[in-house]
C-alpha cells in the first residue's frame, strides 16, 4: 500500500471526519458504472481557484487500473452489504 506521506503530497491533507475509512471496501458509480475498490485516502475538502472541492475518496479499483476520485454522493454502500 502507498505511504501515508505520498498520499498527503499527491492527494492533499486527510479529511478529518468521513463516513468511510483508509482500508475500507465500497461500491461506488464512476461513469454510469457499478465499481468496487479499497478508499486508499480521503481528502479533505479544498478550494481550487474560485470553486471548491468536497471531501473525496481516492478509491483503488478491484483489479488493475489507477485509482478512481470519489465523491461520496456516488458511494453506493459499502461493499460487505453489497455481498452479505
Amino acid at each position: 500500500m502507498l505511504s501515508q506521506k505520498y498520499l498527503r503530497s499527491v492527494y492533499g491533507p486527510a479529511a478529518a471526519f468521513s463516513e468511510y475509512q483508509s482500508g475500507d471496501v465500497i461500491s461506488y458509480l464512476k461513469e454510469g458504472r457499478e465499481k468496487s475498490g479499497m478508499i486508499l485516502w480521503v481528502c479533505a475538502p479544498s478550494a481550487l481557484g474560485n470553486g471548491y472541492i468536497g471531501m473525496t475518496y481516492v478509491v483503488q479499483p478491484q483489479g488493475n487500473g489507477r485509482p478512481d476520485v470519489v465523491s461520496p454522493a456516488n458511494v453506493v454502500t459499502p461493499s460487505e452489504e453489497v455481498t452479505g
